[in-house]
């Protein structure tokens, strides 16, 4: 029995190596993303957030915030 699991699993494992199975993973990621898609309704909002090397300074020297700038800072 034990001798059984581990030449299948020897098996399996060098068959995944040789990528036997991409083309299934492939397959299977692409249904769980449609089927995962459908529960969420597409939004038209979008934001932009234009950051730029002036934008870090001016944060730097009023509000001395260094970067990453904290998560309040994006709130709109």
């Amino acid at each position: 029995m034990i001798y059984s699991l581990l030449v299948s699993f020897v098996f399996l494992s060098i068959l995944s190596f040789a990528g036997i199975f991409t083309s299934l993973e492939n397959k299977l990621y692409d249904w769980r993303m449609k089927s995962s898609s459908k529960k969420f309704a597409v939004s038209d909002d979008f934001c932009y957030i234009g950051i730029d090397q002036d934008s870090i300074n001016s944060a730097n020297r009023e509000k001395k915030w260094g970067w990453p700038w904290p998560r309040s800072s994006y709130a709109l």
